[in-house]
Order: C-alpha cells, then sequence, then structure tokens
C-alpha cells in the first residue's frame, strides 16, 4: 500500500489519508510509543496516557493483537465512513480523550471538534495537536470543548457533517437526548458513528454491569431510525479474548473473530454507522426503519 511515509524523527507513521487501511491505521496508533518518549507532555501528563494506553492494551505487549482487533480495526472503518460524508461541517468527536482519533480525522481534511469532561486530556490532546503540526508542517484544523456535553450549544459548531464517540457515548446520559441535540444539528447526508460496549453480550450477562442505562446494539438501531438517520452497518467489535490473541498468528485470529462477531451475543463491543436522510430531528420509526438495511461483515 502507498503511504505518505515515515516522519524521520520518532519514525511516525501517517497513513496515506486516500487508501489508508487497517494495517496502517494500526501503524498510526503505534505512534503513541514514539509520542511518549518524545518529552513533548509533562511527567504526569505522560503517565496518564501511557496508562490509558496500557489499561487498554497497547501498551501490553500480549494485549497488543487484541488492541489492533478492537481499536485499530473499529477506528478504520469508521474514519473511512465519517470522512466520506458528503454532507458539510464539522465532525464532533464526542470524548475525544487525548485526541489520537480526532487528530487522524483532521489529518483527512476535516474540521474537528473535540469534545470532553476531562481537562488533563485536552491539555495532553493540546500538546499532540501542536506536536504534529510541527512534525508535519500543517495546521489542524480542531478546536476543543471541555465540560459537560449537555451544556454545549452545538449550534455553535455550524452543521454537523459527522459524529463519532468511542467508547464514551453510553457514559453520556439521558443517551436519548444527546442524540437529539446532535440530530437537530445534523443535515441530509451527516453521519453518525459510535463504538461502544455491548451491554447484551454473553460476558455482560454473566459479569452484568450496575448501570441499567445504557443502550443495547438493538437500542442504538432503533433510536437512531426514529430520527432519521439510516443504518448502514451494525457490527460487533471483538469476542475473543485478549489471552487467546498472542497464541495465533494475527490473521488467522482475526478473520475468526470477525466471523463471530456476526453473532451480536458473543460481541464484547459492537459499532453502528447511520446517515441522516431527509428531514431532521425525529421521524416515524416505521418510515426509516423500513428504508434501513443492516450491513453485518
Amino acid at each position: 500500500m502507498k503511504k505518505v511515509g515515515l516522519l524521520k524523527q520518532n519514525d511516525i507513521h501517517v497513513p496515506d489519508l486516500r487508501t489508508f487501511d487497517t494495517d496502517s491505521m494500526w501503524q498510526w496508533y503505534l505512534n503513541v510509543h514514539s509520542e511518549l518518549k518524545v518529552g513533548t507532555l509533562t511527567p504526569s501528563e505522560n503517565k496518564y496516557m501511557a496508562d490509558y494506553y496500557h489499561e487498554v492494551g497497547l501498551g501490553q505487549w500480549w494485549r497488543r493483537p487484541f488492541f489492533r482487533k478492537h481499536f485499530a480495526e473499529s477506528f478504520n472503518a469508521a474514519a473511512r465512513y465519517l470522512l466520506a460524508a458528503p454532507a458539510e461541517g464539522t465532525i464532533v468527536d464526542l470524548g475525544c480523550g487525548t485526541g489520537t482519533q480526532s487528530i487522524f480525522l483532521a489529518l483527512g481534511g476535516a474540521k474537528v471538534i473535540g469534545v470532553d469532561m476531562d481537562a488533563e486530556a485536552l491539555e495532553i490532546f493540546r500538546k499532540r495537536k501542536l506536536w504534529y503540526e510541527e512534525k508535519l508542517g500543517r495546521s489542524l484544523d480542531i478546536e476543543l470543548h471541555q465540560g459537560n456535553v449537555f451544556d454545549l450549544d452545538f449550534s455553535q459548531f455550524g452543521p454537523i457533517r459527522a459524529a463519532f464517540s468511542m467508547f464514551a457515548f453510553n457514559m453520556m446520559q439521558p443517551s436519548e437526548n444527546l442524540l437529539d441535540k446532535l440530530t437537530e444539528q445534523m443535515t441530509q447526508g451527516s453521519r453518525l458513528v459510535i463504538i461502544d460496549g455491548n451491554s447484551t453480550s454473553l460476558v455482560s450477562r454473566v459479569f452484568p454491569s450496575r448501570r441499567r442505562d445504557v443502550w443495547s446494539p438493538e437500542v442504538f438501531l432503533r433510536e437512531m431510525q426514529s430520527r432519521s438517520l439510516v443504518v448502514s452497518s451494525q457490527v460487533g467489535g471483538v469476542v475473543l479474548p485478549p489471552q487467546l490473541w498472542r497464541l495465533f498468528p494475527y490473521q488467522w485470529i482475526a478473520g475468526m473473530d470477525r466471523q463471530l462477531c456476526k453473532i451480536m451475543f458473543f460481541a464484547i463491543s459492537h459499532q453502528v454507522m447511520g446517515q441522516m436522510q431527509a428531514g431532521v430531528g425525529k421521524q416515524s420509526a416505521n418510515s426509516s426503519a423500513n428504508s434501513s438495511e443492516i450491513v453485518q461483515k
């Protein structure tokens, strides 16, 4: 695959944004290791970022194949869908954290609004943005907003070209109010991608969450359809536990996991993608549901 290349300093990998795929997205995430060595962040900020990526698996060698499937593959599909949105405006990243996904979307030419309640995470994000701008010799169109998402006036962002949330949407309650806020600013062609935990999976049933207000994949589907969002894809994120991923070649176990993900009951997470059709706001669930086409890969 043709790539933009590796930045000479610290071997930072920047995929060709015209043709990026899962392999190059994986290399993009591996940049985190190099970033943690360059001294851009304070010691406490460096620890914050290192601890986060250690917890989700990138910082542990034996969990990296699992992270690659769960994060890199999922976000690769999300980014391709978001950047291809026909509508004009901004991409809102809800729960943007330290900015790995937002920075990639901005590199793809999007105007990105990053929203998060964590001031420390956003300060790390700000420094990472400046660092990438310096290394690439170009500006990134990113605005950061700190605070409760329900206190933000989404109309200030202009029309929302797309919205994205990675393991954060279900934390923002009540979810139906958040979806209303988003769709009120979306126009025909605007897109929404949500990656979140699957509250109805086998694992969730064995180890139930204390929270009862999180949306299941079925509820996501219904609530999106009722707001004129035609769902084009709803897939499981990952099934097999991290321990198994180190025992077999990645392509083999990833292929098996993709097959298991077709059965949503097994998937511990899921990804849903939808596009706004004519009309904005809540519409008849039946009219949207009849025209939607769920693709499970």
